[in-house]
Order: structure tokens, then C-alpha cells, then sequence
């Protein structure tokens, strides 16, 4: 088994193939407002994957046919099975690099352009996960504005492997454990998302798509849930109730839902601060009825969670025909740099 960190990002792209299950050819090629089109993204993720596993670390690409699809190439239309190919072949290779890393080397900063590079490879492997997972989520608002029906549902089953694990964890560097850190980072990112989206397009339904409001309750309901109410019998706001899990769709107030969201953050934020490495290995609920999943695996499907509606949400804003929106995964200040693990 590679490590853990590896495990989570293959997950991430085990979870991403699945998304692309029933996808007619012609649907690939299309593009709804300014965004991309789904075959440009597989390229875009293959050029990425190529860029951090193999030029990086071996030194050469595999092939030079992905640098029409790096940040910022030209929106294009190439055929699915096409640029699918090309990942593939990239996926395979990435493995083979990818199995013998060490948490020692996952620490190590390669030259990259003639210098050390500013992140390490363990950056690099958080960062191509949210990757992904924003990705995802950008295609799967594609498909739903498409009219694309009976798609999967998102975070799925984390295998083991891949789950919040006994010694594993990172160096803690703050008062705060490094999860959390990276869950609020994520939180941040996720509202630069919402910059100037209007009342009236927070509430707009294309196809089958949920509204991007309903989203932004859902997630605040996912919260509040999981740290809150479940827990310790804390409800801050029961309107976001009516989009949990497989509740039907609905177009809430997007100030209200964002109002709601603040709200809990603020509950959910406190209990967080105080988290410690033990606590995220407990299986939270009463005995008999606990969690299969422990707290810090629950941490990471929340934190994949938004970065995926992220991408959702994105994608619907390019297609309603909104310009110039914020670039993802973006910058992480060094502060969000989780450089070390202590295992």
C-alpha cells in the first residue's frame, strides 16, 4: 500500500472516473457559456498530473500532446476518448512513481525550473487531490445543466486505505491541529467562490442542477450536523435542514442560507479549535450506533466536500456566462503550509 496522502489523491481520481460513467461523446465536446468542456478538463488534469509526478520528479514529460490543456491554455473541444487516453498513460506512469514515496521524500522540495521548488511534494499531493475533487464537481454541473440524469453522489465510500489513520497525522505547527487548518483554508476558497454572485443567479436551477443557495445549505447543514447538533444537541438553524442528503431541490434565499452558514461556522469553528490527534481517531455517536467513519476521516470528506460543490458551483457560474472568476486551487499562503507529517 503507498502512503496514506497517495492513497487519498488516487481515491480523489477513483471518485473523479467515476463521475465520467454514461457520458455520450458529443456531450464532452460541448461548452455551456465560458466554461471549458469536459474533455478539456481530462486533458487539463493529465497535463497536471504530468507536471508534478513526472517532470518534476524524473526530470522529462511522457508526452509534450497535454501542454494545450495547462493553466490558462486556450478552451478547446478535444474528443473524449482522446485526451482519456493520454491520462491513462499519464495515471499509469504517475503510479509507478507514486509507490515507492516515503514520508521522507514527501517532504523533499525538487528543483523545478532551475530552483527548489516553494512547496514540498506533500503541497503538491494536497493540492492535485482538491484538484480533482474541484474538477468533479465542475463536471458533474456540466452534466446536470446538460439534462444528464441519475448521477452519482459525491463524497462516496472512502475505502480504508484511504481514511484518517492511527500514526499518521501532521506536524502540528500552531495552536490548532493542521486538519482543521486545512479545512478552514478550504472554507476560505470556497467563499472567494461566492464573490459577486448576485441574489438572483444564487437561485437559478440549469437543468437538473441544484441552485448554487441550496448548496450553500446543504453544506452549512453537513456542519452543523456533524459537529453540532449530533454531538452535542446544537441546533443553530433549522431552515438548512431542507437541503440535506437527498432532500429535494429547492432555490432558498442565498443571503439567508449564507447568513445561516456564517452562523454555524462560528459554533463549528470553536469546537474545532480545540480537536487534538486523539480525538480524530474517535468513532463519534452513542454505543451501538457510532460513526463508521472516525472524526478525522469526517473531517476529510467534509474538506473534499466543499472543494467538490466548489467546482459545482464554478461550473454553473460559467455557464450562466459569469467572466473572470477566481482560479483554483490558487494560492495557499505559507501560513496554510503543511509542510511535515509526523509520520
Amino acid at each position: 500500500m503507498a502512503h496514506v496522502l497517495i492513497e487519498q489523491y488516487r481515491f480523489a481520481k477513483q471518485e473523479w472516473l467515476r463521475g465520467h460513467e454514461n457520458i455520450p461523446a458529443e456531450d464532452a465536446l460541448k461548452r455551456l457559456g465560458h466554461a471549458n468542456s469536459i474533455g478539456w478538463a481530462v486533458g487539463h488534469l493529465a497535463e497536471f498530473d504530468q507536471i508534478v509526478w513526472i517532470e518534476r520528479l524524473l526530470g522529462e514529460p511522457l508526452t509534450k500532446e497535454t501542454k494545450r490543456f495547462g493553466f490558462r491554455r486556450a478552451a478547446s473541444t478535444p474528443q473524449l476518448d482522446e485526451v482519456m487516453r493520454l491520462w491513462q498513460a499519464i495515471h499509469q506512469k504517475v503510479d509507478e512513481v507514486q509507490e515507492s514515496l516515503t514520508t521522507a521524500d514527501l517532504a523533499e522540495r525538487p528543483t523545478m525550473w532551475g530552483r527548489p521548488s516553494d512547496e514540498n511534494v506533500l503541497m503538491w499531493t494536497l493540492r492535485q487531490t482538491w484538484h480533482y475533487w474541484y474538477h468533479l464537481g465542475e463536471m458533474q454541473a456540466t452534466r446536470q445543466a446538460l439534462g444528464h440524469e441519475n448521477l452519482p453522489d459525491f463524497v462516496g465510500r472512502i475505502p480504508a486505505e484511504a481514511q484518517w489513520q492511527k500514526g499518521f497525522d501532521f506536524a502540528k505547527t500552531g495552536d490548532i491541529h493542521p486538519l482543521v487548518d486545512q479545512t478552514r483554508f478550504t472554507k476560505e476558497k470556497w467563499l472567494l467562490g461566492h464573490k459577486d454572485l448576485t441574489a438572483e443567479d444564487g437561485v437559478k436551477r440549469l437543468g437538473h442542477a441544484n441552485s448554487i443557495s441550496w448548496m450553500v445549505g446543504h453544506l452549512a447543514g453537513f456542519d452543523q450536523a456533524v459537529w453540532l447538533e449530533r454531538p452535542r444537541g446544537i441546533v443553530v438553524n433549522e431552515a438548512v435542514k431542507a437541503c440535506g442528503y437527498r432532500q429535494p431541490a429547492s432555490t432558498p434565499d442565498l443571503n439567508e442560507m449564507l447568513d445561516a452558514w456564517h452562523a454555524i461556522q462560528e459554533k463549528v469553528a470553536e469546537v474545532q479549535a480545540e480537536l487534538t490527534a486523539e480525538d480524530l481517531l474517535v468513532h463519534p455517536g452513542p454505543p451501538g450506533n457510532q460513526s463508521p467513519e472516525n472524526l478525522g476521516t469526517l473531517m476529510l470528506r467534509q474538506l473534499w466536500h466543499y472543494w467538490y460543490h466548489l467546482g459545482e458551483m464554478q461550473g454553473l457560474r460559467q455557464a450562466m456566462g459569469h467572466e473572470k472568476l477566481a482560479q483554483y486551487v490558487g494560492g495557499i499562503p505559507k501560513k496554510y503550509r503543511w509542510a511535515e507529517l509526523n509520520a
